[in-house]
């Protein structure tokens, strides 16, 4: 009983911390590191380091994942400046 009232506590401190705001920054961070791992590994398998293919995908992953990132930490501020 008592284990089962802790494991509860821990789910409930867990859920609270997975916001919206915190969604949308670890999209934001997926994005990004995808982004970065796939210009490498592609870049190193096929030497290519200044493909046009693999810079305008590389571009958009890095671009639609910083927005992320910044539309996470804005709306966590305005929430936090709400309250």
């Amino acid at each position: 009983m008592e284990a089962e009232k802790s494991s509860n506590g821990k789910l409930q401190r867990i859920l609270t911390k997975f916001t919206y705001n915190n969604a949308t920054i670890a999209i934001g961070l997926f994005f990004v590191i995808s982004g970065l791992s796939y210009y490498f590994a592609w870049a190193e398998y096929f030497d290519a380091w200044t493909d046009p293919g693999l810079y305008s995908l590389v571009v958009v992953l890095l671009a639609f994942g910083i927005m992320a990132i910044i539309l996470g930490e804005t709306k966590k501020r305005i929430s936090t400046v709400k309250r």
